[in-house]
């Protein structure tokens, strides 16, 4: 997809803002967001029925769309002033801290006495080559719930790094989906392809839901629930209980009460069965 684009870009844009928007959408291939490949494809296609410019206009829109749509689902905001190129800078700096090398060095900034904006602001200067001073300039607010998700990761990651057992940690997790999956008689479940393309075992439950999420809100109520168990089972903090897991943050990708009560029954209805089938 991003040779289609970068194809079709080239063609029809300005090289500053070809190169613009494909390292943008290189940091959306780069999370394994399947929806915003179907937005590509459909907008590509008016191409032969609206103007150029009007084609080249929306193709922004949408990449500033989703850039803004990742950076707020972590509870950032950023100010107005922010360019798509800081966003994406912003972005990668944000993934590189998930898996950050030295997990230790992020947690001990995390406990300093400073607030959230200066926090992030000093960890992403480690890991991009944006100064420190301007980045406190880029953010509006960043919630508290951010650093601690962050936290948790770090801290499973640290706490697996020291471990000699990691490899079976992460064993025992995709051999949990997996016998999840055959229960299901499915091998059709978002993860799974996710997880073929690269996408690690084995992270906290909401960094799944990060990136797939939004899916939730056009799915039907029985599909919603098997991969939310299914992201449950193969992250860092659901296999044991994934209900608890789950149940927190339902409301964060699914807006009608009366579907999440279903998705909510239907999740229950699956766990007591899959544990029985154990």
């Amino acid at each position: 997809m991003l040779d289609i684009l970068r194809a079709y870009l080239v063609e029809a844009a300005p090289p500053e803002f070809v190169d613009l928007i494909d390292e943008a959408h290189k940091v959306f291939d780069a999370m394994y967001l399947p929806y915003y490949e179907d937005e590509i494809v459909e907008l590509l296609q008016m191409n032969d029925v609206i103007d150029l410019g009007d084609s080249i206009q929306l193709l922004s829109n949408m990449t500033v769309r989703v850039m803004d749509d990742l950076i707020h689902q972590r509870g950032i905001h950023t100010t107005e002033g922010v360019t798509l190129h800081q966003k994406t800078n912003l972005m990668r700096g944000l993934m590189a801290l998930e898996h950050y090398e030295n997990p230790q060095h992020l947690l001990d900034i995390m406990n300093s006495d400073v607030n959230e904006i200066e926090k992030l602001a000093e960890m992403l200067a480690i890991v991009t080559e944006e100064d420190e001073d301007d980045m406190m300039t880029w953010f509006d607010d960043v919630l508290p719930s951010y650093i601690g998700t962050l936290r948790d990761a770090l801290e499973t990651q640290n706490e697996n790094d020291a471990s000699e057992d990691e490899v079976i940690y992460q064993a025992q997790r995709i051999a949990m989906y997996q016998q999840f999956c055959n229960f299901l008689g499915k091998d059709n479940l978002i993860m799974t392809d996710l997880f073929k393309r690269g996408l690690p075992v084995a992270l906290p439950y909401k960094n799944y839901l990060d990136v797939i999420g939004r899916q939730f809100e056009a799915m039907e109520p029985d599909a919603i629930a098997e991969n939310m168990l299914g992201m449950a089972y193969a992250s860092s903090d659901g296999m044991e209980n994934p209900i608890s897991a789950i149940q927190p943050l339902l409301e964060t990708v699914i807006a009608d009460p009366a579907k999440i009560t279903r998705v909510d029954v239907r999740i229950t209805d699956l766990f007591v069965r899959f544990n029985q089938y154990e």
